[in-house]
């Protein structure tokens, strides 16, 4: 019955929210404390809370980058130094230090920590979202654009949208930063504390993710023009202000990094390895080598790969046509309603549009990657939401409510199958934790389209895999293990820190300007950490890496050390399993012997 339980107070709680978007016949009167923005914004996050948590208690990797954040955040518990216990990769460390927080309250460093967070993440988004756009809009049209992102966020069930990652991390930060920038764009008297802020914030975008700058530098160029066409030689300061400010972040890093002898890592790996390997490592993706135009083209198709996205877009893209055949109309009679542009439209504009160039100039086509087009999306909306409210007679503004609530259920009822077919067996399905997910469901099923939902509440501890009860057979909580390969869940079920900074080898193995350099330094570690375990996961186990020929025993350094130090004892779901040899025999176990009695 949870199924009804769970659509049914979701559903009331959307209509609350809607009832809330109405426009306010008398704005200048005291609101009840149930009208206040800080009540309508703690609904949309309990809704938010209510609506995501058959994800956040579903204790499984969503997405093989969850797996290696969880993974760093296990390692930077026994070592914190990023860059020396860890290498994110394309991953600013901020993300795997963010899943440290859940530890502080005595949470195990699972996959519920990372839900948690991403929860947490995006309800900030969406507060700074909220508080932004009241400024620029009126309190109607920014309730419905909330509400509208809150959908999207709330109702999601495909795993790009659920899981933790790097996008999520950058979401506050964007939204953040556009409520400074709003500020400042409004402000005649720009006050220092606002380019302290926004400095500061924009500044830890580089440790978030790298692919978020273009959005976060429109920002800043644009409040840097706004600066100067109004203050015009008084603008240095604050300008030099706003400067030192972006660059506090990074240089708080660097000096920690000097510290800690770690700066030739975020030099050599994080900034230039991934700047210039990226597109050498996703060759075989066939977008990543042509140009924008091209992949501009093949961007709706990429969508549609992605239902929840594509119907959250095509939905609300109602909105945007509705004003512009309002513009057409009003231009059609005549009447004057175009206003010069002003900075605040220039700042969603332009940024909408930088948002767009960051996710599709990599060309790799990640559903994650999207995410960060809706926030923007929401600030376009809100745009052409004032534009309808303003043109409009004031019957037609409450109209637009209900416009827009039978749109959002219709977003729902798409994206998530509600009251379609199979809806008895939504219903009244009985919980059956013995049913592997592996089996192949029947494609009309709750466990196909949200299996968080099916398996709520049975979820909540990490399920061990065969490879992972093997290996805990011979390690104590301190070690630690290196994977050859790409599968970070067994450190997750193992519960077992790095013995390597690559929690898995794709930079090692895949042909790239730095893959000696990747190699030898995996080399390096693996000979001085000497982890216990060590695992080829190569194969249909592995993310991308699965051809023999990406075999540790290809890569003659490693496999020296691998036969000189270690013993395979297990080979399960095409994964083997070697063990340090002096474990072996600190333990009186023969390799052979308990190769044949596990498998």
């Amino acid at each position: 019955m949870f199924p009804w339980f769970y659509y049914v107070i979701s559903l009331g709680l959307l209509v609350i929210l809607i009832l809330q978007c109405q426009p306010e016949d008398h704005p200048k009167a005291v609101k009840h404390w149930f009208q206040s923005d800080f009540f309508f914004v703690s609904l949309s996050l309990i809704t938010l809370t209510f609506m995501r948590l058959p994800s956040l208690f579903h204790n499984e990797e969503l997405n093989p980058d969850e797996g290696q954040l969880v993974t760093q955040a296990i390692t930077l518990l026994q070592d914190p130094v990023f860059g020396r216990s860890v290498d994110g990769t394309s991953i600013g460390p901020i993300n795997s230090y963010l899943l440290l927080l859940p530890h502080l309250i005595g949470l195990p460093t699972d996959y519920i920590a990372a839900h948690l967070t991403s929860l947490i993440l995006i309800g900030l988004a969406l507060a700074f979202f909220y508080f932004g756009l009241i400024r620029l809009i009126l309190p109607a049209a920014s309730r419905l654009s909330l509400v509208i992102i809150l959908v999207f966020f709330a109702w999601a069930t495909e795993n790009d949208y659920l899981h933790y990652s790097s996008e999520l991390s950058s979401l506050p930060i964007i939204t953040a930063c556009f409520y400074f920038a709003i500020r400042i764009l409004q402000s005649t008297n720009v006050s220092t504390g606002l380019l302290w802020g926004l400095g500061i914030v924009a500044g830890l975008t580089p440790y978030c993710k790298l692919q978020t700058l273009p959005l976060i530098g429109m920002m800043l160029a644009l409040v840097a023009g706004y600066l100067f066409q109004t203050k015009r030689q008084q603008a240095i300061r604050p300008f030099i202000t706003l400067s030192i400010a972006f660059l506090l972040p990074t240089i708080g890093v660097f000096s920690l990094a000097y510290w800690f002898n770690v700066e030739r890592y975020f030099i050599d790996y994080y900034f230039i390895g991934n700047l210039t390997t990226y597109a050498q490592i996703y060759a075989d993706e066939p977008l990543i080598h042509r140009n924008f135009f091209i992949k501009l083209l093949q961007f709706p198709i990429f969508t549609l790969h992605h239902p929840d996205f594509s119907i959250f877009i095509l939905s609300n893209s109602f909105f945007i046509i509705l004003a512009a055949i309002i513009f057409s109309w009003s231009i059609r009679k005549r009447e004057s309603i175009w206003k010069k542009p002003s900075w605040t439209t220039a700042l969603v504009l332009l940024t909408a549009l930088s948002a767009f160039w960051a996710v599709v100039t990599p060309g790799t086509e990640f559903g994650h990657h999207l995410l960060l087009l809706v926030f923007p999306f929401g600030w376009v909306i809100g745009l052409c939401l004032q534009f309808v409210l303003n043109h409009q007679p004031a019957q037609f503004q409450t109209r637009l409510a209900a416009i827009v609530l039978g749109l959002l259920i219709g977003d729902i009822t798409l994206s998530n199958h509600v009251l379609l077919p199979h809806i008895k067996q939504l219903a009244y399905r009985s919980v059956k934790p013995t049913i592997a997910l592996s089996a192949q469901p029947d494609p009309t099923s709750l466990l196909t389209r949200n299996p968080p939902l099916y398996w709520f509440p049975t979820r909540t501890e990490v399920v061990l895999s065969p490879v992972a009860h093997i290996i805990k057979q011979y390690v104590k909580d301190s070690d630690k293990m290196a994977v050859w390969g790409w599968n970070c869940r067994y450190y997750v079920e193992a519960q077992l820190a790095q013995g390597v900074s690559e929690n898995h080898t794709q930079r090692s193995i895949v042909p790239n300007g730095m893959r000696d350099q990747y190699l030898s330094r995996y080399t390096h570690e693996l000979e001085t950490n000497k982890p216990v375990v060590f695992l080829d996961a190569v194969g249909p186990s592995s993310l991308i890496l699965t051809k023999r020929s990406q075999q540790h025993e290809q890569f003659a350094s490693v496999n020296a050390i691998i036969q000189n130090q270690y013993s395979l004892v297990a080979t399960l779901d095409n994964v083997r399993v070697y063990i340090r040899r002096d474990r072996l025999t600190s333990q009186h176990l023969s390799p052979i012997t308990k190769t044949v009695s596990t498998l």
